[in-house]
């Protein structure tokens, strides 16, 4: 039996590999293995909370890209909860939510990364993009 180090090192590589070459689903799948691999496994070889990040975000990515998004919500929640100091993927959820025409959500987001960091590069572009993707309110039938 290979080592789960080494298989999750190989999943993952492959799954990168496959995303980086446009094959979303199956870098999925191997993506997928390697996290499934790393939780069959604790202690020496298990990977680093920083790799499971990683690897959840390449996930989240390749979710967005196959137009995924409520997947893609979910995986960029993985990220933050193997590394809860990746401010940006505020940035991504935001974007995922207002794709889902979630727009209190997606400032909410922005909302708490300003929060954090003020001045955190793209609030402001992101925010503008909200803006322009949320309908003009129906007054139609408040006459």
């Amino acid at each position: 039996y290979m080592r789960s180090a080494t298989l999750n090192k190989i999943y993952s590589h492959l799954g990168f590999c496959l995303h980086i070459a446009g094959d979303e689903p199956n870098a999925l799948n191997a993506f997928h293995k390697c996290l499934y691999a790393n939780s069959r496994h604790a202690g020496s070889e298990a990977m680093s909370p920083k790799e499971v990040s990683a690897t959840y975000y390449h996930m989240a990515v390749c979710y967005v890209r196959l137009g995924r998004y409520e997947h893609a919500l979910e995986a960029f929640a993985n990220v933050l909860k193997y590394d809860f100091e990746r401010l940006d993927i505020h940035l991504n959820r935001s974007d995922s939510l207002r794709y889902l025409g979630r727009y209190e959500e997606a400032h909410a987001e922005l909302d708490f990364l300003a929060g954090k960091q003020p001045d955190f590069p793209g609030i402001e572009e992101t925010r503008d993009k909200i803006h322009r993707a949320c309908p003009p309110p129906d007054f139609s039938g408040k006459l």
